[in-house]
């Protein structure tokens, strides 16, 4: 009679012939890259001047336990040189060997380990600090929810920030930017902390590492207003130069509160004295000036009849503003 082999003692013995090619495997020794990145640490009155890499890059061989420990267990790699334990080899000039690359790689390898090492060896110059405030600029993309809008500007607190570092390399620095941020679906006002970029590390120091992102989310509205005057700009008292109608209509759009405070005297209708000497084909489009933040939807009507007309007359209603 032949006999039957239960499902959960299949199922066992598939689990321990996983397991057990997975011990054998972790045991094998295997070939990996790892960057470390490199920190160098100076004294508060200096900065590097010359290029470093971002990176030291080992090529390490181990099993694959000892790799998964470096790799996700362990404190994040990193190669941190403090100059202060190390000798000039001339004024503010330090050379690095293997040796001391190997003896500052965190988490520590054994040398057995270590196959490959690049760069072998690093040198350092240093000098004279200089120092810069520069703006910083918000590197974020709010996409609101339907219905609703931003307004206004984003906010950055604080709005500068000040570097320390290589001279020559400031002066190329005209803003520093956050990290990116993106934020989907928005409903209600924002207020985050973020990351400033660090790409410059060894080479210009930043005096805060995060700042606070801070933007207004408003439902959207909507208003007309029917009686917008129409303003020429730098026109004389008397011109025989005549636009109609003198008075439109404009639809705007932004945030529910913000246009619940909104006036028509908000909203200005303009037109240069200059566009009309110029005009040859009898039509004007006038400029809409609207508070920040606001989107102009339509003007009624859109565009401006301009007529010359035979006797000069005084334009009572037109704004004469400069």
């Amino acid at each position: 009679m032949q006999r039957k082999i239960s499902i959960v003692s299949l199922f066992f013995c598939l689990i321990l012939s996983v397991a057990l090619w997975g011990y054998v495997s972790l045991k094998t020794p295997a070939t990996i890259f790892v960057q470390f990145p490199l920190v160098i640490q100076l004294q508060e009155d200096k900065a590097v001047q010359n290029e470093l890499p971002k990176f030291i890059t080992a090529k390490i061989r181990a099993s694959g336990w000892q790799i998964i420990n470096l790799e996700y267990i362990s404190a994040k790699p990193e190669c941190t040189i403090d100059l202060d334990k190390f000798t000039e080899v001339s004024a503010g000039s330090f050379s690095l060997s293997k040796n001391d690359i190997l003896q500052n790689l965190r988490p520590a390898l054994s040398l057995e380990k270590i196959v490959e090492l690049s760069p072998e060896n690093i040198s350092i110059t240093t000098g004279t600090i200089a120092q810069r405030t520069v703006p910083i600029a918000p590197v974020i993309e709010i996409a609101p929810r339907e219905g609703f809008t931003v307004v206004g500007d984003i906010h950055v607190e604080p709005d500068s920030i000040l570097l320390r570092g290589n001279e020559t390399m400031l002066q190329t620095v005209q803003k520093w930017q956050t990290s990116a941020v993106k934020i989907l679906d928005a409903t209600k006002s924002i207020r985050i902390e973020v990351k400033l970029v660090d790409s410059l590390q060894n080479h210009i120091a930043l005096s805060q590492q995060t700042v606070v992102l801070s933007a207004e989310i408003q439902q959207t509205a909507e208003i007309t207003f029917n009686d917008i005057p129409l303003e020429v700009l730098s026109e004389p008292a008397q011109s025989n130069h005549k636009l109609l109608p003198d008075r439109i209509s404009v639809t705007i759009r932004g945030g529910a509160e913000q246009i619940a405070q909104l006036s028509s005297s908000s909203v200005r209708a303009l037109v240069e004295f200059q566009t009309i000497l110029h005009d040859t084909t009898g039509i004007i489009t006038p400029v809409i000036s609207l508070p920040s933040s606001l989107t102009l939807l339509n003007i009624n009507p859109p565009y401006l009849r301009h007529k010359i007309v035979d006797k000069p007359v005084t334009h009572r209603t037109s704004f004469i503003r400069k």
